[in-house]
């Protein structure tokens, strides 16, 4: 593979109880992913801005956000004061999607639309210009898929579609039962880069309470291990 594959931890998947550790054990350079969720564009509630705020200030990584909420404009302002890169906001919630397109844009951060996996993908179209990213969800649900995390493989096409669609210098990002297989072959649809979970933040087999969280003395290799492990095998 010849391009840098971007990877983006996603600190919504990390330990709750130990989360200033979990982000600690990245790079300053790695770019991390803050999922908001507020509980209306699917039954997971995460963090609000006081914990955003302390998690920003405790660490120097740059951060994406993904605002799954019910009004993404009332978040805009505040992450705008921390080291922002790009703002992705749900297409199938927005009433005007260019209104807060632009509002992004003009508090200095890079705007961006996320698509649920059963949005078509020329939805986009008429947002083409306005946008620099695009973040596919792969998942159909948490678990099943190809490989038990929920990646459905329908998101290979949807990846190849969309990469017709946008410029070279718009980037594709997949989110969603992503593993190292599957990482894989986005890429050679045309994906730059990818939100990872489970793969860096293990959850505990059968016998331990399976579905917890691992802590991170129970792991044998921290996040950070793990994702320059993974970036090592992509080359």
């Amino acid at each position: 593979m010849t391009k840098k594959i971007q990877l983006t931890p996603s600190v919504a998947s990390a330990n709750p109880l130990f989360l200033a550790e979990e982000l600690k054990a990245f790079n300053k350079d790695i770019i991390l992913h803050m999922d908001i969720e507020d509980g209306t564009q699917g039954k997971n509630i995460t963090f609000g801005m006081k914990t955003t705020l302390s998690a920003a200030k405790l660490v120097d990584n740059s951060m994406d956000f993904h605002l799954l909420v019910r009004d993404p404009s009332i978040y805009y302002e505040e992450i705008a004061k921390l080291n922002t890169r790009y703002v992705f906001i749900p297409l199938e919630a927005i009433t005007n999607p260019m209104v807060d397109l632009d509002q992004i844009r003009m508090l200095g951060m890079k705007p961006a639309l996320s698509l649920t996996i059963d949005t078509p993908i020329d939805h986009l179209k008429v947002y083409v210009d306005e946008i620099e990213a695009v973040l596919l969800l792969t998942y159909g649900s948490p678990r099943g898929g190809v490989n038990g995390l929920g990646f459905r493989r329908v998101s290979y096409e949807r990846i190849r579609e969309c990469r017709q669609l946008l410029r070279d210098d718009q980037e594709i990002y997949v989110d969603g039962g992503v593993g190292i297989e599957e990482l894989k072959e986005s890429v050679q649809c045309g994906a730059d880069g990818a939100i990872l979970g489970r793969v860096l933040f293990p959850e505990a087999e059968n016998g331990l309470n399976p579905g917890r969280i691992l802590m991170p003395s129970e792991r044998t290799k921290t996040p950070g291990e793990i994702l320059k492990e993974i970036e090592e095998e992509l080359g």
